[in-house]
């Protein structure tokens, strides 16, 4: 089907001839893939909202779709003429006539009629403009030739059909209502807009901001501080409880200040702009309150040592800021025979705290070492007999050593250098220091190894009473007790004591005994007086401690059963010390001086044990073993608030005396090695005299810099008797 549609009428010098080919008859949905196909150049977005379109202004009753099949045949069969004229009026009557665009691609409508829903699609695949001098030949698309001819054969049909002569003039009002439906307006592309990428329009100023309206900031009237047990609170008071908006941050200044920004408002205090308070609660310092700009109030909270903790919530009279003071983690050492700060001391040390003491349960120097690294203890049998080792350097548990040792061992700065008397029961303990590397220039004692340093709680001028006791396997029992509290003004005393037992171990199956079971009694006292003006402070100690203890226990490598032995022999060890000292502290303005005098005295006897650790009566061994030693250490040093230069010189004496008798009694089966049934008898003596001189300075040029020297001269004078009885 091929026709050729020419519109006359006066107008633009334009004239346009369009020929149309390959007409045909689709349906729907065939006509939007055409149109799809057709109008690439156009926006895929648009194409779809073209074909949304068309199909929510097409007619969906089912009772138009058989009169209408009818109508299609007809014009399918009969085409009724078109002329230039009718074309034209039908267009201008219809409101469906269109010029084609510009793009030379005529869109496609599809026209909705009351007698039936099908439409009809054309299709035009060329269309070439001309010019025509004298007149204006517009071209009609393809859609208004055929809607004129679908129109004539509808109104041609109906009269024939009924003879109702009104019938073509309310389908012409009808199609008149129809044509009224706004068409589908498809834009141009360079009706399109485009995203702004160019140069010009990346580069151009912003436009200026729109200032917004700030909210009426809220008056606080008054500050008011409170405290509390945990620290203070503040209170920004307004004049009806009005609620602040706030938002909190925390800012370290000097590193002990927290500081609080509370937007949306505005100081109107009587006293002034400004708000502060000096030391309102322990562990803070001050308190302020002042304005940082038209609607931010600034609250600052400066801690003593450490940045306070706050807590920010509305209060039924204002806002409510909460502050918590945090106290410093600072542990305070004297391993330079001065109080420092663990921090500030140059050299390796491990400080372990009362608190730490008593939450681990030590209750014997053999516990240290759990808490101390490169520190060791190693039993040699017994606790009289135990080797200490720091850093692999330690004492030899012999007493032909006369207590040598490359560790000092010191409680409340009195020495406990016998080998036999480290394992000591402590109670109400301070703290305990354990110091690597060598000593001798700050201690009495030349200790090239380090030093074990234990500072016990010093009597006070108030009642305290502290008391524990623990349960524990196997059959442990240990009861601890202290008391303290004040005499008079000046005078104070301090009285602890320690009883512990536990069952052994290890069962002797041959004799049915236990063989390492303990028991301990230590008690300690001491005496202060301290002056009013706190410069003189002098304390008398004594100290006593019993131990009752099995025999030697040797368990051979290859039983079978380690809590099991055979021997014939069960063997006892019994110790008992005592000890009294004498510290006199002063702390004068510009020196410092110290006196530590003490007497210490040890005995173990008896110290049997079997000595071939067999079923068989071989030999077994008894020591009896007691010592007396004195000692005197004097200190002059800096005082405590010295900076740039700190010294020290001291001067160390010391005396003791150990008898010692040991005891072999050789049994009947001994024969068979070749040993008859006797006793030998060992008694010896040894004498051991120390005059030491030692000195050390710190020089600060700097705060971070610091410059240590020290000196030591010593001169040791050890004797030995020795004798052996045999029957």
């Amino acid at each position: 089907m091929t026709g050729t549609a020419l519109i006359l009428g006066a107008g633009p010098a334009l004239s346009e001839t369009a020929e149309f080919r390959n007409i045909r008859l689709t349906s729907p949905n065939d006509r939007e893939l055409d149109d799809a196909d057709r109008l690439l150049p156009l926006e895929v977005s648009e194409i779809q909202s073209a074909i949304e379109q068309q199909q929510a202004i097409a007619p969906r009753e089912s009772d138009r779709k058989t009169d209408n099949a009818q109508s299609l045949g007809n014009i399918s069969e009969n085409p009724a003429p078109l002329n230039s004229a009718e074309a034209i009026s039908e267009s201008d009557n219809t409101r469906h006539s269109a010029i084609a665009r510009e793009s030379s691609l005529p869109p496609t409508i599809s026209e909705k009629e009351n007698n039936g829903s099908s439409a009809i699609s054309l299709e035009s695949t060329a269309v070439k403009d001309s010019e025509t001098n004298g007149s204006q030949i517009a071209v009609a698309s393809e859609r208004n030739a055929v809607d004129t001819q679908e129109r004539s054969a509808f109104d041609a049909a109906a009269v024939n059909a009924t003879g109702d002569r009104d019938q073509p003039q309310q389908q012409q009002q009808q199609r008149q209502t129809n044509s009224e439906q706004p068409l589908l307006q498809v834009r141009r592309l360079s009706e399109i807009d485009r995203p702004k990428t160019s140069a010009e329009f990346l580069t151009q100023e912003p436009a200026p901001a729109i200032p917004v309206p700030q909210p009426e900031a809220v008056q606080v009237t008054g500050v008011k501080l409170n405290r509390t047990a945990t620290g203070v609170e503040i209170l920004l008071e307004t004049p009806t409880g009005r609620q602040l908006p706030f938002s909190q941050a925390g800012d370290r200044s000097d590193r002990n200040t927290l500081i609080i920004d509370i937007s949306g408002a505005r100081l109107a205090l009587p006293q002034g702009e400004t708000f502060r308070a000096e030391n309102p609660a322990t562990g803070i310092t001050s308190v302020t309150a002042s304005q940082l700009d038209t609607n931010t109030i600034r609250v600052r909270v400066t801690g003593e040592a450490q940045l306070p903790s706050a807590s920010v919530t509305a209060g039924a009279s204002g806002l409510v800021v909460s502050v918590t003071p945090q106290s410093e983690i600072n542990i305070i050492v004297t391993a330079q025979k001065t109080e420092e700060s663990i921090q500030n001391v140059p050299t390796s040390i491990t400080a372990i705290t009362g608190r730490q003491v008593q939450d681990s349960g030590i209750t014997s120097s053999q516990d240290i070492p759990r808490l101390a690294p490169n520190f060791s203890i190693l039993e040699s049998g017994n606790r009289a007999r135990s080797s200490f080792n720091i850093r692999g350097l330690g004492n030899i548990p012999s007493v032909n050593t006369s207590g040598g040792s490359s560790i000092g061992f010191y409680i409340d700065d009195v020495p406990y250098s016998d080998w036999f008397s480290f394992q000591s029961s402590l109670t109400d303990i301070e703290r305990i220091e354990v110091l690597r590397g060598p000593q001798g220039t700050l201690y009495g004692q030349n200790t090239q190894g380090g030093v074990i340093n234990i500072v016990t709680r010093a009597p006070t001028n108030v009642w305290q009473f502290r008391g524990s006791t623990t349960y524990g396997s196997p059959g442990l029992r240990e009861n601890q007790l202290t008391i303290k509290g004040p005499v008079d003004e000046n005078i104070s005393i301090s009285l602890s004591g320690l009883y512990s037992e536990r069952d052994g171990f290890v069962r002797n199956t041959l004799l049915d005994e236990l063989m390492d079971q303990r028991q301990s009694l230590a008690l300690r006292g001491q005496l202060r007086w301290l002056s009013t003006e706190k410069d003189w402070d002098v304390r008398l100690g004594l100290n006593y401690e019993e131990n009752n203890d099995g025999g030697f226990t040797l368990v051979p490598f290859d039983n079978a059963n380690r809590r099991e032995v055979a021997q014939d022999f069960l063997g006892k060890i019994h110790s008992a010390g005592n000890d009294q000292s004498l510290r006199v502290l002063y702390n004068g303005s510009g020196i410092r001086f110290t006196s530590i005098t003490s007497r210490r005295e040890f005995r173990n006897s008896p110290g049997s044990g079997d000595g071939d650790f067999s079923p068989l009566a071989i030999v077994n061994a008894n020591v009896d073993l007691n010592t007396l030693k004195w000692s005197q250490e004097f200190r002059l040093q800096s005082p405590d608030d010295a900076q740039t230069l700190q010294w020290l010189v001291g001067a160390y004496y010391e005396y003791k005396k150990t008898g010692s008798d040991t005891t072999v009694n050789f049994g009947p089966d001994a024969v068979a090695f070749g040993f008859p049934p006797a006793t030998s008898i060992t008694p010896a003596d040894f004498t051991d005299t120390t005059y030491a001189i030692f000195s050390q300075v710190t020089y600060r040029p700097i705060q971070q810099l610091s410059l240590t020297g020290g000196l030591r001269f010593e001169t040791r004078n050890y004797s030995m008797e020795r004798r052996a009885i045999s029957f």
